[in-house]
C-alpha cells in the first residue's frame, strides 16, 4: 500500500477491535484457504546494535531484517516470529514458491509517531499525509507503534504488499493484491501463538454487509479498474464497499476450482514476468505504464480478468453478489 492510503487503512485496523460477526469459512476443495494452524511467534532471531541513543536493534531473522525502536515488550519479542509466521502463510495464501537466495526484506518499527514521521519525512517525502500507522514503499514497511494487536494487523495486510514487491516482477492489477491483502488481515491472536483466519474478519463482514444492506454496491466493471487511492476519497461508504468487496471477490475466486486456477496462472506469470505477453504490449511499454500507478490499473485490471478468470463479466458478478450476500448471512 502507498503512504497515500495508509490513513484509511489505520481506521479500519481500529476497528477490528470491535465485537460482531466474522463470516463463515470458505470451502474451496482442494484450493481452501481456511483458517491456518496455530504457529508460535518464536523464532531464531540474531540481535545487533542499531540506533543504540534509543535503545534500537536490528532484529535479523530468516526472511526480514527488522530495525526497531519501539520498548514494547511484546512487539519487540515477538514481531520477528509473527512476521516469519506470516511469511509462511504469504506462501500458503498465494501458492507462490519461496525464492532461493532472495535478500531479507527491511522493515522499521519506530517507538514513537514523531520518530515515524521523521523517517517518512525522509524516506517518501513531505508531501505525504503521515497520520497512520504503516505503510509500504518500494518493497520496506514503516510502522510505529499504535498497540500490539493493531501493529500486527497493519504488519500483516503491509508485509502482504511487501510480498508482492519482492517476489513479482510484474505488478498484479489492483483487485488482485489489494484483496489477497485483505484476505491477510484476518487474525487470532492467542499467548505467544497466532493463526492466520482470511474468512474470518469483522470488520470486512461487517462492512460488507453494511454495502450491501445500504446499496453502495460497486458493480464490477466499475470496481477492476478502481484504484485503491481512488477509492479512498471523500465517501467513506465508497472505500468500505470497495475493500469489503475486494475481500469477498478473492474469497470467491477461491471457492472455485477454474477460477482459483486461473488466479493461480495470473500470479505465476507476474512472477515470472510474461503479463506484457498477455496484454499484448511490448515489456517497455508496460514498465512505463508502471510509473503511473492508476494508469496502470485502468490498462489491465479488466483485461487480466478476462483472460484469467472469466470473459463472462456479467454472469459471474450475478453469482459473486449472491456470494458475497451468502457470506454475511443475508442469504
Amino acid at each position: 500500500m502507498h503512504a497515500r492510503r495508509a490513513r484509511y487503512l489505520l481506521a479500519l485496523v481500529l476497528a477490528a477491535g470491535c465485537d460482531g460477526p466474522s463470516g463463515p469459512d470458505v470451502d474451496a476443495g482442494s484450493g481452501s484457504i481456511r483458517s491456518g494452524e496455530w504457529s508460535a511467534m518464536v523464532t531464531e532471531v540474531t540481535r545487533r546494535d542499531w540506533m543504540p541513543k534509543r535503545g534500537g536493534a536490528e532484529l535479523v531473522t530468516a526472511h526480514y531484517r527488522i530495525f526497531a525502536t519501539t520498548t514494547n515488550p511484546v512487539l519487540r519479542r515477538y514481531l520477528p516470529g509473527f512476521m516469519e509466521a506470516s511469511y509462511r502463510d504469504y506462501l500458503r495464501l498465494t501458492q507462490l514458491p519461496e525464492r532461493a537466495g532472495a535478500e531479507r526484506m527491511p522493515i522499521y518499527m519506530m517507538s514513537t509517531y514523531k520518530e515515524w514521521a521523521a523517517l517518512t519525512r525522509h524516506a517518501v517525502g513531505t508531501d505525504v499525509p503521515i497520520q497512520a500507522g504503516g505503510y509500504t514503499y518500494k518493497g520496506t514497511c514503516v510502522f510505529w507503534d499504535i498497540g500490539t494487536p493493531h501493529t500486527f494487523a497493519v504488519a500483516r495486510h503491509e508485509g502482504l504488499h511487501q510480498f508482492f514487491h519482492h517476489n513479482l516482477q510484474d505488478r498484479l492489477p489492483m483487485w488482485l493484491e489489494e484483496g489477497t491483502c485483505v484476505l491477510a488481515e484476518g487474525m487470532e491472536l492467542e499467548g505467544d501463538s497466532v493463526r492466520f483466519t482470511p474468512a474470518r474478519n469483522p470488520v470486512r463482514f461487517n462492512s460488507l454487509r453494511k454495502t450491501i444492506v445500504q446499496n453502495h454496491w460497486i458493480p464490477l466493471t466499475k470496481l477492476l479498474p478502481l484504484h485503491s487511492m481512488e477509492a479512498t476519497g471523500s465517501f467513506p461508504e465508497r472505500a468500505h464497499a470497495y475493500y469489503s468487496q475486494l475481500w469477498a471477490l478473492v474469497l470467491y475466486i477461491h471457492s472455485r476450482d477454474d477460477y482459483r486456477a486461473g488466479m493461480q496462472r495470473l500470479l505465476a506469470d507476474a512472477r515470472a514476468g510474461r503479463l506484457h505477453e498477455v496484454l499484448q504490449m511490448p515489456r517497455e511499454e508496460l514498465a512505463r505504464l508502471r510509473r503511473s500507478a492508476r494508469t496502470y490499473n485502468r490498462r489491465i485490471s479488466t483485461h487480466l480478468f478476462r483472460h484469467y478468470i472469466t470473459r463472462d463479466v456479467e454472469v459471474f458478478e450475478k453469482r459473486f453478489k449472491a456470494f458475497a450476500r451468502r457470506l454475511v448471512e443475508l442469504e
